[in-house]
Order: structure tokens, then sequence, then C-alpha cells
């Protein structure tokens, strides 16, 4: 694929990103709950707030849950009044606004709508969608507890999507300036130092394929999260779709040609699974990002600077 990645904040030019026109678009009382580090840009220049500590965003995520009836009875009132004002707010402005706005509008308020419907039905009973148990290991944030944390924030994640407290979250494991070591497999360099060491370099390339190995372990125990939820006729996975990117194809030039992605979930059968396609040429990423949002019913055209997008990646 070509050398266009995600488009950054400072590109003033940009269109929405895939993370706004998602959480704009796809449905959900609460929506953009956030993992390790700030991975979302909801509009230019400003990324979303991360959620370092499982305990915080368990209170923030879970907290209705271990309402009273009365109590969550209020909350779902309180919530109902917004979001009536919210639609009065777009019913006032669509006769003034023009065809394609009106869409969009539309397109909104609709969402606001389902959002009410989702209210009126409440929350689920049937026992599939459980808080997940926070763990009691001590200082989780340090670094040798990394594995750990990870494995909490997967589960928040996963039971979040599970209970449809969101639809739409990111995990970020780190920046791509990481400095950390991996005590736990025996690495004790920074992993952007080694990034940046030769090719013709053994050691660093054996212990960049061991973090790696470590980090495709983390995306399965994730996958195998959602796939461990029923769901409809299936799991959570098959209503899902999860994206495993890096920052950089090749670390020690910032080549970001060739980038290699992994998809997996059938985003309630938009998406094809069990494939490996290769994509010659000067493709643009764009067009992926472009692919996923079609895949999430999303009907856009463009992500990110128009110029490097021309049209969607079928995944179908």
């Amino acid at each position: 694929m070509g050398r266009r990645h995600l488009d950054r904040s400072e590109d003033r030019r940009r269109d929405r990103g895939l993370d706004e026109v998602s959480l704009a678009r796809v449905r959900g009382p609460h929506q953009g709950r956030h993992g390790q580090l700030a991975d979302l840009l909801p509009r230019p220049g400003a990324a979303a707030p991360p959620e370092v500590d499982p305990a915080a965003g368990f209170a923030r995520i879970f907290g209705d849950l271990h309402l009273s009836a009365d109590e969550r009875a209020r909350k779902i009132a309180e919530r109902r009044r917004v979001l009536d004002a919210v639609a009065a707010d777009y019913e006032r402005l669509l006769p003034r606004v023009g065809a394609a706005d009106r869409i969009k509008l539309e397109a909104h308020l609709e969402a606001v709508r389902d959002i009410e419907g989702r209210l009126e039905s409440g929350y689920d009973e049937s026992g599939v969608c459980a808080p997940p148990e926070l763990s009691d290991e001590p200082d989780l944030q340090t670094l040798a507890k990394v594995p750990a944390l990870g494995k909490l924030q997967m589960d928040l994640l996963a039971m979040a999507i599970a209970c449809d407290l969101t639809r739409v979250a990111s995990i970020m494991w780190a920046n791509s300036s990481n400095i950390d070591p991996f005590p736990w497999l025996s690495i004790h360099e920074a992993h952007h130092e080694l990034s940046h060491r030769g090719d013709s370099d053994d050691d660093a390339q054996e212990k960049l394929t061991k973090i790696n190995t470590w980090y495709a372990e983390q995306f399965a125990y994730l996958l195998a999260r959602l796939r461990a939820i029923p769901e409809g006729d299936g799991t959570v996975l098959d209503n899902t779709l999860v994206v495993w990117v890096n920052e950089h194809q090749k670390g020690n030039n910032h080549d970001r040609s060739q980038m290699p992605y992994v998809l997996a979930g059938k985003a309630g059968g938009a998406v094809k699974t069990g494939r490996w396609l290769r994509v010659d040429g000067e493709v643009p990423h764009n067009n992926l990002w472009v692919g996923c949002m079609h895949a999430m019913g999303i009907d856009e055209m463009s992500f990110g600077n128009p110029e490097y997008c021309t049209g969607a990646l079928s995944l179908a």
C-alpha cells in the first residue's frame, strides 16, 4: 500500500478522521471509551483523553450496572431529557440548511432517536453482560506489570462492547517513540532504540521479533475474549471489526509503504475473513479506512486528506 498512514492532526486540510466519523455515526449510549493512551483524534489537534487507570475506567463504564432500579431510572430519565433537547435543536435546524447538510443532520437525528430507543429497552439482563473482575494486584502502573495491566484493559474493552456500553474503543500499547524495555521478555533495551538498529543487527532483529510476537499474543487474547461472548446467532467477535496496526512498517527508516494490517472479526457479515491480501502499487492507506467505514455501515467516500484517498478498499 502507499505511503499515507493515518492522517495526523497537524494536517489542517484533513477531513474528519475515522474515529470521529465512527463516534458521530455508530450508535451507542456511551461512545469513545479510551484505552491506555491517547490514540483517538476526535478533531484536528485534539486527542481524546486516555484512561490509564483500570479502576477509574471500570467505574465510568460499568457504574450504572450497580445502581438500584430507581437510581437507574432517574439516570435514564436525565439522559433522555438531554437527548430530547438535542433532537429539538436538530429539528429546528433542518429547514434552514442545504440538501447535503440536511442529510447529515437527519443521520445524526436518527442516531439520537436510536439511542433513546435503546434507553427505553433498558440494560442487558441475559447474564452475558457482566462487568469483569478488577485485579487486586498492587502497583499495576509499574513497568513489570504491563502484561497484567494490558489484559485488564482488554477485559474492560471486551465487556464494554458486549454490554453495548460503547461501540468504538481503542487500545494503544505505546507511542512511536517508546523508550520502555520489556523485562518480562528479558529484553532490557528500549523498543525505540532497538527499532532504529540496522537490518543486519541480528541481536536487534531477534529481540524485535520477540516483541512483535508478544504483541500478537495480546491481540489474540483480545480476539479470544470477544469470541467467547455469545451474541445473537454468533459471538461478539462476529459482529465486530478489530484492526491491529503499527505506526511504521519499518522503524529504522520510518517507512510507511507496504504497511501490514491485521483485521479480525466479520463486522456482522460485512467482512470476509480467512484471507491474506496483497495490495500492490501506490494505494493509499486511507482507502482501507474507507473500507472499514463501509463495513460499519458508514457511507463516506473519503478519509483524512481527500488528496490521498482514491476510494474504498473492499473488505467483502
